[in-house]
């Protein structure tokens, strides 16, 4: 399963009712959903489960799910983030940044050790990222220290 699965409200509803919805926010007019039955269905095939969650309270719900998690994040500063945002022309700018704040309150906010890998994503091509995420995944023995991740924010 690749990207976003469109879903109604009472689809999402129903998942809630019958407790298979592990999180959900609102952002951006939308309600980003994590079900159970998707995540049952990826581990089924096989697959690495990656998911994508802007909060620290959606990595909280997520560790209720019966799977080895590496959590990772990925970080940028604003200013990055923004020339990123024009580069590809959102049309939602002032939005996206908005959450950029909130994001990094919430991350600063953290508990010791919610990110067992933090990156950023500005010192770093996508093939670097990806290759330091797999390599720390692939090695259950050895999993990495929790980040610094005051220090990976701040930078260099």
């Amino acid at each position: 399963m690749r990207g976003y699965r469109p879903a109604t409200r009472a689809q999402l509803d129903a998942l809630g009712a019958a407790g298979m919805l592990l999180y959900a926010n609102r952002r951006y007019g939308n309600t980003y959903a994590i079900d159970r039955p998707a995540l049952d269905h990826i581990l089924a095939r096989g697959h690495a489960q990656i998911v994508h969650v802007g909060q620290v309270a959606g990595l909280h719900a997520l560790s209720s799910y019966p799977a080895k998690w590496l959590t990772v994040l990925l970080w940028c500063p604003r200013p990055i983030s923004a020339a990123r945002l024009r580069d590809r022309d959102d049309n939602a700018i002032a939005a996206r940044l908005a959450a950029w704040d909130v994001t990094y309150r919430d991350v600063l906010a953290a508990p010791p050790g919610a990110f067992g890998l933090a990156l950023r994503t500005d010192h770093l091509t996508p093939a670097e990222t990806a290759r330091r995420i797999d390599a720390a995944n692939r090695d259950p023995h050895s999993p990495p220290a929790a980040a610094d991740v005051a220090e990976v924010i701040a930078g260099p």
